[in-house]
């Protein structure tokens, strides 16, 4: 009968070793992993805030009879910028969507972001022109901030002037609506 149960001990051990080294049995760890993807999109946003003052023309530029009409500015409005495309990959241009009166002629300037580059601020430059002196026609969108790098900044100063000709006449107040436009350089 001994012989019967020692068969019977080794054959249940045998099976045990079996399963166990089979892995029938999973020991449980300290120790678990999960795979996380991952990816960052293009962001390119652009903002404005607050409207600029009305730019009004009524004086000359030493207040006397003979001299040209003084230019009107205005820098209370401002811009924000969040781009994280490579370096120098982007760029603002504005644009009017409708005409200026002939003989007028509205500037914009913005301060750049750093690492970027404002344009119309060069030596003897006092701003980019949006339209035609002569004849009011809008320009197509010009370049007003070139070379941006991946930025993220607000309360950039915007700066329009507004100059005219005294063949421009009397103008009545009117509004004139400038779209600026983040895009790819």
């Amino acid at each position: 009968m001994r012989t019967n149960t020692t068969m019977k001990l080794t054959a249940l051990a045998a099976a045990m070793g079996m399963l166990v080294g089979g892995g029938a049995f999973a020991a449980d760890t300290n120790v678990a992993s999960q795979d996380v993807g991952y990816q960052i999109d293009e962001v390119a946003l652009i903002s404005v805030d607050g409207d600029p003052g009305d730019l009004v023309i009524n004086t000359t530029v030493d207040g006397a009879a003979g001299a040209i009409l003084a230019d009107d500015t205005d820098a209370s409005s401002t811009w924000a910028i969040t781009s994280n495309k490579g370096t120098n990959a982007k760029k603002v241009t504005a644009v009017l969507t409708g005409d200026m009166p002939a003989h007028t002629e509205l500037f914009i300037t913005l301060a750049a972001p750093t690492g970027a580059v404002s344009e119309g601020t060069g030596e003897g430059e006092n701003g980019v022109s949006l339209n035609t002196r002569s004849t009011g026609a809008k320009a197509d969108a010009q370049d007003v901030v070139t070379g941006i790098d991946p930025v993220a900044e607000s309360d950039k100063t915007i700066t329009y002037r507004f100059s005219a000709d005294v063949e421009a006449g009397v103008v009545p107040r009117a509004e004139a609506e400038v779209t600026l436009t983040l895009t790819n350089t």
